[in-house]
């Protein structure tokens, strides 16, 4: 995977870090599907820099194959990061079959909490919820990933 443009990222960093009369301590990268890929390019980046603002990683819809074809994995980044993720898919994602994601999440070295959304595909739809439920859900894991964070950080 190509290196992703680390004087870009710093900068993003920097301008987040000053935001006048507020003070930032800290910093996670969101994405779904292939922006979760991307965001998790660079967390990988952040760790191996030991950047402590960057507190985490989370991915909805991490593709972690192609569509038929589960022996290729997409998984390189993944297992060089040391910050928290969360992982948010459905159970019925076309691009992470549920038993590889396991066993890839296995290998981190990092805390992960991976939360399924029942019978969701790809696009995190599925029959009988509402876009507002399927928002719902999202919100209310990753509000409790963060919690969980700040937990950890507090020792």
């Amino acid at each position: 995977m190509q290196e992703p443009n680390v004087n870009c990222i710093r900068i993003k960093r920097q301008e987040t870090k000053n935001l006048g009369s507020r003070t930032l301590y800290g910093d996670s990268s969101t994405g779904r599907s292939m922006g979760s890929r991307a965001a998790a390019s660079l967390i990988r980046v952040a760790c191996e820099q030991d950047d402590d603002f960057v507190q985490g990683l989370i991915c909805l819809s991490y593709p972690l194959h192609p569509p038929k074809a589960r022996s290729k994995l997409r998984d390189e980044d993944l297992l060089q990061i040391t910050k928290p993720v969360l992982f948010i898919s459905g159970s019925a994602d076309e691009m992470c079959d549920r038993a590889l994601m396991m066993n890839v999440v296995s290998k981190i070295k990092a805390p992960v909490k991976i939360h399924w959304i029942e019978n969701a595909n790809h696009g995190l739809t599925t029959k009988g919820k509402t876009l507002d439920d399927m928002l719902a859900e999202i919100n209310e894991q990753t509000l409790l990933w963060i919690q969980q964070i700040l937990k950890l950080q507090k020792g």
